[in-house]
């Protein structure tokens, strides 16, 4: 994030929080990558790396031991297997990047006090939400393929950032964090 990009948006998120420096300092610090949407900011939080992953099996407290095998059998893929521990941290990331690029779907940006957030519809949900936006007082913009594409670029940039930071934690720490279990779902 260049310094005048960080200087707006600590400007926007003070508008947004008042005097409340630890809020500001929050959003400013969690913040990975700033990037501006006609005039407004909008922001890539840094990813956090999860270590805890749970499977559930059966239905109402009733289950088949197949299915309770299967669920201890993911639980223990995802203690061992170093490919999945990876899949499943980047999945939001890769989510955000599928869904720029699907026609099926409605991006917009919207937010206040200078600074917006993507959201996802479809397109017969887009009026809907511009409604719901504009009766909020909330900004509501309706992106283009090109940002679209812009918007894209920088989650690739942020995939990239957070595959480091995971192979960097693998070879640290190895799968031996990792909390994985199964449960009955009741």
């Amino acid at each position: 994030m260049n310094k005048e990009l960080r200087s707006k948006y600590r400007q926007a998120q003070t508008a947004r929080w008042g005097k409340n420096e630890k809020m500001i300092d929050f959003c400013c610090k969690t913040a990975d990558i700033v990037y501006p949407v006609r005039g407004y900011l909008a922001d890539i939080d840094k990813p956090r790396i999860e270590t805890s992953f749970c499977f559930g099996y059966g239905f109402c407290g009733v289950s088949s031991l197949e299915d309770m095998q299967d669920a201890s059998r993911m639980a223990d893929h995802a203690r061992k297997n170093e490919s999945y521990f990876i899949a499943e941290n980047l999945k939001n990331i890769n989510g955000y990047i599928e869904a720029l690029g699907n026609s099926n779907l409605s991006a917009y940006m919207t937010g206040s006090n200078g600074l917006v957030g993507l959201h996802f519809c479809k397109p017969w949900e887009t009026g809907d939400q511009k409604r719901w936006a504009e009766n909020g007082g909330y900004t509501y913009i309706e992106l283009t393929e090109a940002e679209r594409k812009e918007i894209a670029g920088y989650y690739g940039i942020e995939k990239d950032r957070f595959s480091k930071r995971l192979n960097t934690y693998l070879k640290r720490y190895g799968l031996s964090k990792v909390n994985s279990w199964s449960y009955l779902v009741d």
